[in-house]
């Protein structure tokens, strides 16, 4: 497919695409958005922009304009790491396959799944960090709970709750590289945590 949709302009056929066997294409908005659409998303006329077009008009209608705020810059940036392979983040977005869904091309959508976030402390976050961009795998959610979810980071339950060790740390008072050494010297968990630093044991 080639040619030229309302503001989109298609650029190639994202070969990443696995979802359906509807062909998806990465086009470029005259804002300078890239943007992944579905084929017939194009043809009948029903994705037209990256989702500004669509602001503008229920900007010019009166309705709330959300452009500059932080919901829509975290959008924006989804889109961004998920297709655009100049982005410093791509390879670890776009670049494992990760991909947004077709309903989240449009801000309007995104926007109506999720809400403001709670606070500015809250970012957009997967919750299966090899899952794709849709409303059922994101959150808003703060630093801590982000890194908590990071694919590298070990996770204990304890009373059938999943914590990290810096968690652990600070609701035991046990600072954290003692901590950390004793779960890796093999202490158990719960020992690990009860042992005062001047308890029986040496610490290490």
């Amino acid at each position: 497919m080639t040619g030229t949709f309302g503001r989109l302009t298609v650029l190639r056929q994202d070969i990443r695409e696995r979802r359906s066997t509807q062909a998806h294409w990465v086009c470029e908005c005259s804002c300078g958005t890239l943007c992944i659409v579905a084929g017939n998303e194009l043809r009948s006329g029903h994705t037209q922009s990256c989702g500004c077009l669509h602001l503008e008009v229920t900007s010019s209608r009166g309705t709330h304009r959300k452009t500059g705020t932080k919901s829509y810059q975290a959008w924006s940036r989804m889109r961004r790491r998920c297709s655009d392979t100049t982005d410093k983040h791509f390879k670890d977005y776009g670049g494992r396959g990760i991909t947004v869904c077709d309903r989240w091309s449009n801000f309007e959508n995104f926007d109506a799944d999720m809400g403001d976030p709670p606070s500015a402390l809250h970012s957009l976050d997967r919750k299966n960090t090899n899952g794709n961009y849709e409303p059922d795998n994101c959150r808003w959610a703060t630093a801590e709970e982000q890194a908590n979810n990071r694919r590298n980071v070990k996770l204990f339950e304890v009373d059938g709750i999943l914590q990290s060790v810096a968690q652990l740390s600070r609701s035991s008072g046990i600072p954290y590289l003692s901590l950390k050494k004793r779960i890796k010297y093999g202490w158990p968990l719960l020992e690990a945590l009860s042992t005062p630093i001047n308890g029986r044991r040496t610490t290490l």
